[in-house]
């Protein structure tokens, strides 16, 4: 994001490399780090990619870390439905593409 920012702020991101280096982390710490690159994505034009991100955390069924109850705030500000939580906590790869319901 520090590149990012110092390029103009435009959002534009490897958000698999970012992913990649967060997955060093424990499962809090990669949360952490998804939610705010979500939030940076979502506020410089890459709705879809923070989205995506928000979803891993939902994934990720830690019900109780704050990263969990962010995202699945700014998932239903974008109009994730409740129902679809459930099919994300469901899936074997969260990574896999969501289908519309």
């Amino acid at each position: 994001m520090a590149g990012d920012l110092a390029g103009g702020g435009k959002g534009e991101i490897d958000v698999l490399a970012a992913e990649k280096a967060a997955s060093k982390g424990n499962a809090d710490e990669q949360m952490r780090v998804w939610q705010v690159l979500a939030k940076y994505l979502d506020l410089h034009g890459r709705p879809e990619q923070a989205i995506r991100l928000w979803k891993k955390c939902i994934a990720t069924a830690r019900f109780r870390a704050f990263p969990y109850t962010v995202a699945a705030f700014e998932l239903l500000r974008h109009g994730v439905r409740l129902d679809q939580f459930k099919v994300l906590l469901q899936q074997s790869d969260p990574l896999a593409p969501q289908t519309k319901q």
